[in-house]
């Protein structure tokens, strides 16, 4: 088993006869940067389950100009949907959207994007193929999710769903305030990222 540290961005590699069986999450610290990393591997049923998802292509790639600005959404609260759209287009950023899970798994496999919107609807084979993707290209996208099981912008909750940020649903009335945190922190995390990375090839 892969595990890409999302901290650091170091793959780690741990031997399948290592884990036992029965045990579907479990933690443990990259050795690299010391990050703690949760671990939750998928079940053999969810894997059967999915498994039709992107045998073959039934979408065409996204027709983005090069060098665009590209989110893509997996929202289905009206309000929400309306709000980021209109957050997005204000910045610049060219959409792409879906409301199937197999469409939106095909999407995420052909198509980059800098930032992702996931509502907690039939969400996880989406956040399995992100999970999938390489630590370049993981850290290059804002992953959002929103959901109603925590307050917004709760790390653990997060961290534990793979993601960037973690916004809650109910904030509908100041959404392009948490919006605008969300896009800000991830700058954030990527200047640091950047610094970091300078300083250890000087």
């Amino acid at each position: 088993m892969e595990v890409v540290c999302s901290s650091c961005g170091k793959t780690i590699v741990i031997p399948e006869e290592k884990i036992p069986s029965n045990i579907t999450k479990f933690a443990l610290k990259c050795p690299y940067c010391k990050n703690k990393i949760v671990v939750e591997r998928k079940k053999t049923e969810e894997i059967e389950k999915n498994a039709h998802i992107t045998d073959f292509y039934t979408i065409e790639p996204d027709n983005f100009p090069p060098g665009a600005k590209t989110a893509f959404l997996y929202v289905f609260d009206k309000d929400w949907k309306k709000g980021i759209i209109s957050f997005l287009e204000k910045k610049g950023f060219y959409i792409s959207e879906a409301e199937e899970e197999d469409i939106g798994v095909q999407k995420l496999r052909i198509n980059p994007y800098n930032v992702i919107f996931i509502e907690e609807k039939n969400a996880t084979p989406l956040l399995n193929e992100i999970s999938s993707w390489p630590g370049n290209q993981r850290r290059e996208t804002n992953v959002i999710l929103i959901g109603d099981r925590a307050k917004s912008f709760d790390l653990m909750t997060a961290f534990i769903s793979g993601v960037n940020c973690y916004l809650s649903i109910h904030d509908k009335e100041n959404m392009e305030d948490v919006l605008e945190e969300a896009m800000a922190r991830y700058k954030s995390f990527i200047e640091m990222w950047e610094t970091a990375r300078s300083l250890v090839e000087e």
